[in-house]
C-alpha cells in the first residue's frame, strides 16, 4: 500500500476539502466545482454531486 494512502483513506487532500466545503457554503454547487476546475489540476470525474456529497459529510 502507497504511503500516502494510508494518511489519506479518502484519497481527497484537505486543502481540496477545505477548498469545497468554503466555497460550496457560499455559492451553488455547480458553480463551486466549476471554479475549483479552474484553480485544481483535478479530473472530469469530481462534479456538484461530489462537492454537496464532501460538504454533507463534513457537517
Amino acid at each position: 500500500m502507497r504511503p500516502l494512502a494510508q494518511l489519506l483513506p479518502e484519497r481527497v487532500s484537505p486543502e481540496l476539502r477545505y477548498l469545497e466545503t468554503k466555497w460550496a457554503s457560499l455559492m451553488a454547487y455547480g458553480l463551486a466545482t466549476r471554479l475549483i476546475h479552474e484553480v485544481l489540476p483535478i479530473d472530469a470525474t469530481h462534479n456538484a454531486t461530489t462537492v454537496r456529497n464532501q460538504l454533507l459529510h463534513d457537517a
